[in-house]
């Protein structure tokens, strides 16, 4: 199954952290897993802001995590930036609006716990 993580599972995964019950799965290596390059962004706000600390450079660490953990990152195409300003949600973060446009143009379900998108029904969930 395609799968693209939220950027708060994307971080749980890659540290390690406990997964919510229905996400454990996601460590298999049984399902394709991609970030939205939204998420790469989102990451590196966060360190920026001092709400992570990394053990190295994030863009270091970033590319890292993708290998080690064989995640691909899909960069935001036309299709899916046009995808993300015309979704019919009334949303306005635009991460998640690329990261739903990202799953809908790759065909794959979404790892997140955030209520705005799981209630969209806009993507399947992912739950194993």
């Amino acid at each position: 199954m395609k799968v693209v993580l939220d950027t708060h599972v994307f971080l749980w995964l890659v540290n390690g952290d406990e997964l919510p019950k229905g996400m454990t799965s996601l460590r298999s290596g049984k399902d394709e897993l991609l970030i939205s390059s939204i998420s790469a962004w989102e990451l590196f706000m966060l360190v920026k802001r001092d709400f992570i600390l990394l053990d190295r450079a994030a863009n270091e660490w970033i590319d890292t995590a993708l290998h080690d953990f064989g995640i691909k990152c899909a960069d935001i195409t036309a299709p899916i930036a046009f995808q993300a300003a015309n979704l019919e949600w009334d949303h306005r973060d635009p991460a998640d609006r690329f990261i739903v446009s990202t799953a809908i143009e790759s065909e794959a379900s979404v790892a997140t716990r955030d209520k705005k998108i799981r209630s969209s029904g806009l993507v399947r969930i992912y739950s194993a």
